[in-house]
């Protein structure tokens, strides 16, 4: 199972909240109706095969969550670089190898296709994210998750965070909004974009009145400076 699987099950939650974010909100319905458009896009390209690997190229939103779970619905694999240092964008490119770049929803572009390579489609068990870290060398170090990997996490995440016991929650880490989804809860995301519309950010909380929140000390604070001045 993976979270395209997890999100068929969880369309029948119907206009639940899914995701909500500084700039929208999404229902299980609607991003199901998404999420199953754009899976039907992909396989429209008739480019991207089974094991290979998509840069998204997608800033954290409603859209990267979309492009996230139809990869893992065509049984593509998710590359995340972070683009603020271009040169290790660069060598995290040429280390990972990615067949194609995802630029927004709309845009796929080619990239490595090295037909000596052995080819990632051949895998019986496509990975599902691929993102990368410092090592204590200071050089590039890559992670590969699997699918089994990100639910096993999401469901210990669950448990330990007693995720059954609420139905939304407000995070600034994107593995809980995986969690969320696996557990059918409302997911109020705040990422680094969204923490410069505090007010925005606000708004969203005060509107769904969170019962749990998952995110950094310097996030707490900011929102309740920013909650003190919107009163």
């Amino acid at each position: 199972m993976n979270i395209f699987d997890v999100l068929c099950e969880r369309a029948v939650l119907g206009d639940r909240i899914a995701i909500a974010t500084a700039s929208g909100a999404i229902s299980y319905r609607e991003l199901y109706e998404r999420v199953k458009a754009y899976v039907k896009w992909l396989n429209g390209k008739e480019v991207i095969k089974r094991g290979d690997r998509v840069v998204l190229a997608i800033k954290p939103s409603i859209d990267f969550y979309v492009a996230l779970m139809a990869l893992a619905g065509i049984g593509a694999e998710a590359v995340l670089i972070e683009p603020s240092d271009l040169g290790r964008a660069m060598r995290c490119l040429q280390f990972a190898k990615p067949q194609f770049i995802l630029l927004g929803l709309r845009l796929l572009l080619p990239l490595y296709r090295d037909k000596q390579q052995d080819a990632p489609a051949a895998k019986n068990s496509p990975m599902a994210l691929m993102t990368f870290t410092s090592g204590t060398s200071g050089g590039i170090k890559a992670i590969e998750r699997s699918h089994d990997f990100l639910m096993k996490q999401a469901e210990i995440l669950e448990k330990t965070l007693e995720l059954g016991q609420s139905k939304i929650v407000l995070t600034t880490l994107p593995v809980f909004v995986l969690a969320n989804l696996r557990a059918g809860l409302t997911s109020i995301y705040a990422s680094r974009t969204d923490m410069k519309l505090p007010r925005a950010i606000v708004s969203k909380v005060l509107a769904l009145e969170p019962d749990k929140i998952i995110c950094a000390p310097q996030f707490a604070q900011m929102l309740a400076k920013s909650g003190d001045t919107a009163s």
